[in-house]
């Protein structure tokens, strides 16, 4: 057996680690899209808006509401609070360019590893 047929990795292993490596990229940009439909449900529900009227009239509907959006504001604090307080894992590293895209980037950026 040569030394060079113990680190042939397959295709299998490959994909898998190009998801877990993009998984934290996913997840910070899933955390962010779900931004909308919880300012949607909050307006719809706190503000008298004429054709969902009967939303503000509901307890239970509005304590429901505010306790999901607490709960992603909690998600998005504890991430930047994480992110400051510990350093990046080896394997998670990527290096970052300064410029537009850098810019852009940087509230997906801020709320994890």
């Amino acid at each position: 057996m040569q030394e060079d047929d113990l680190v042939d990795t397959g295709c299998v292993v490959k994909s898998m680690g190009c998801v877990a490596k993009n998984m934290p990229l996913m997840v910070r940009t899933f955390a962010y899209l779900t931004l909308l439909p919880q300012l949607l449900n909050l307006a719809s529900v706190f503000l008298p808006i004429e054709f969902q009227a009967h939303c503000g009239t509901n307890t239970n509907l509005k304590f429901l509401t505010l306790l999901i959006f607490l709960v992603w504001v909690f998600q998005i604090v504890l991430g930047v609070s994480v992110k400051r307080a510990r350093p990046l894992p080896p394997w998670l590293f990527q290096a970052q360019r300064k410029g537009l895209m850098s810019t852009l980037c940087y509230p997906v950026r801020v709320i994890g590893p």
